[in-house]
């Protein structure tokens, strides 16, 4: 629901919000003073502390369920009309679905097919209805989309091809979008992560801690480093870039 006359920040959408990158992006976005609204798939509990430390500093936030693979986009934006209280001024694409490891010649084709529902499709029919709501000549304030992407849809990953050919996909719709959006007065750009450090805090499985000496910065990522980026993406401060795919790798 909008608030006429409401000058405060407007609604942002994080999808993934419970842990890892969406959770940092999310806390970042409403200690800037943006309505948050963020989403779970499985981790209820996870999502309700995130929104209880939001609104322990006094920000406004909400944690509602979505199911990528299952969940009808329309309907579920719909409901989250009904519930936010400012004008949707912006949208986070972090949630996906990452296969496990397998060589091309033993991958399952349903998992090729999962990741590119969620990670494409249901990705690009999350950026057009954000885009119906924040595009000005259907009445909305502009805002931005920054979709969260990943350093193997540059470089590839062995055992993870679908995964990247998915994320290579969300590249290039990044890019397309923003040249489709500009006048529309909003700005469409990408993060693409490297090695970032899991929920725990830990320093990830065995093939990453060998990585970790290629990384010029001599550690691996942390989710607040790429939600940092984010919520610049996001605010008024980066009203002039649009169209980019800005890496988080630590100079790998």
């Amino acid at each position: 629901m909008n608030i006429p006359g409401d000058d405060r920040l407007g609604a942002v959408i994080v999808t993934g919000g419970s842990r890892g990158i969406g959770r940092a992006a999310a806390l970042l976005l409403a200690n800037a003073g943006h309505e948050v609204v963020l989403t779970f798939r499985e981790k209820e509990s996870a999502a309700n502390d995130v929104v209880r430390q939001i609104r322990s500093s006094g920000g406004r936030a909400v944690a509602v369920r979505l199911n990528l693979p299952e969940d009808d986009i329309v309907s579920w934006f719909n409901g989250v009309d009904a519930i936010r209280e400012g004008a949707l001024v912006g949208l986070v694409n972090n949630a996906a679905f990452v296969p496990g490891r397998r060589r091309l010649v033993d991958a399952e084709l349903a998992e090729w097919r999962l990741a590119f529902e969620v990670n494409v499709i249901k990705l690009a029919q999350l950026c057009r209805e954000g885009i119906a709501r924040m595009a000005r000549s259907s009445g909305g304030r502009g805002g931005a989309i920054v979709n969260v992407t990943s350093q193997v849809a540059m470089f590839g990953a062995a055992e993870l091809a679908g995964y990247a050919a998915s994320k290579g996909a969300v590249n290039a719709l990044t890019l397309s979008l923003a040249r489709e959006c500009g006048r529309e007065g909003i700005r469409v750009n990408a993060v693409s992560p490297g090695l970032i450090v899991d929920e725990d805090g830990g320093p990830g499985d065995d093939r990453q801690r060998a990585q970790i000496n290629q990384i010029p910065l001599g550690r691996l990522g942390d989710p607040a480093d790429v939600g940092e980026l984010i919520s610049w993406l996001i605010s008024p401060k980066a009203s002039f870039v649009t169209g980019t795919i800005i890496p988080v790798h630590g100079g790998r």
